[in-house]
C-alpha cells in the first residue's frame, strides 16, 4: 500500500519500546523504515530487540543503557546520538528522541523517533578535519614568517656591523624610491659631512 511505501522509504523510524518491570526489553511497534535504515526487518527486531543494541560497540551500548535508565527514573526525554556499524552500510549515526511514560503494570514505554544523521555527522567531521588542517597550515606559515623575519633582522644587524666596522665608503641607491644610503666610511673618505650630500 502507499502507506507502507511511505514507511519503507521514510528515514525517520517511529517506534514504541517497552521495558517491563522484570527487565524484559521489546519493541511493541516499529515502522518499516527500520528495515531500510538498519537492514533488519521489523519482524526480526520485534522478535529480538537486542539486535538493535548489537549494532553498537560496547561503549555505545553502555552509554545508551545509562541514558535509558536515567530517562526511566526521571521521566525525561531520551535524546541521544547513536553510532552504529552495519554490515552493508558501515558506520552510521542516528539521532534518537523518545518520550517515556510509566504503565500501571510497572513497565516503562518510550514513544520515539530515530533519524539518520550520517550525512550531517560526516560533513561536520570533514569540516573539522579541514579546520584542523587549515590551522596547522597557518601555524606553519606563521612560524616560517617569524623565522624569516628573525633571519632578516640578524642579517641586517651583521650588515650594519660590517658597514660600520669598515673604513670603506659604501653607498646604496633604491631605484624605486630614489633614496641613497651612505656608510659612515663614505663621509670619512671624502672628508665631508652628511649635510653636503
Amino acid at each position: 500500500s502507499s502507506v507502507t511505501g511511505v514507511q519503507t522509504c521514510a528515514l525517520p523510524i517511529f517506534y514504541r519500546f517497552q521495558l517491563t518491570a522484570l527487565g524484559e526489553r521489546r519493541f511493541i511497534y516499529l515502522s518499516r523504515g527500520a528495515e531500510h535504515l538498519l537492514g533488519l526487518s521489523t519482524e526480526q527486531l520485534i522478535a529480538d530487540s537486542g539486535l538493535f543494541l548489537s549494532q553498537m560497540d560496547e561503549a555505545g551500548q553502555s552509554k545508551y543503557l545509562d541514558l535509558e535508565a536515567h530517562s526511566k527514573t526521571t521521566l525525561t526525554p531520551l535524546q541521544h546520538e547513536l553510532e552504529m556499524t552495519l554490515p552493508k552500510k558501515g558506520r552510521i549515526w542516528l539521532l534518537m528522541n523518545a518520550l517515556p511514560h510509566h504503565r500501571d503494570d510497572g513497565s516503562t514505554i518510550w514513544d520515539g523517533v530515530v533519524v539518520d544523521v550520517t550525512v550531517s555527522k560526516k560533513n561536520t567531521e570533514e569540516l573539522q578535519e579541514h579546520r584542523v588542517h587549515l590551522e596547522r597550515l597557518v601555524q606553519l606559515r606563521t612560524a616560517g614568517l617569524l623565522e624569516a623575519t628573525k633571519l632578516a633582522k640578524e642579517n641586517e644587524a651583521r650588515y650594519k656591523y660590517a658597514v660600520n666596522a669598515t673604513q670603506d665608503g659604501l653607498w646604496d641607491r633604491d631605484m624605486k624610491t630614489g633614496m641613497t644610503f651612505y656608510s659612515p666610511g663614505y663621509f670619512k673618505m671624502l672628508e665631508i659631512g652628511r649635510a653636503h650630500v
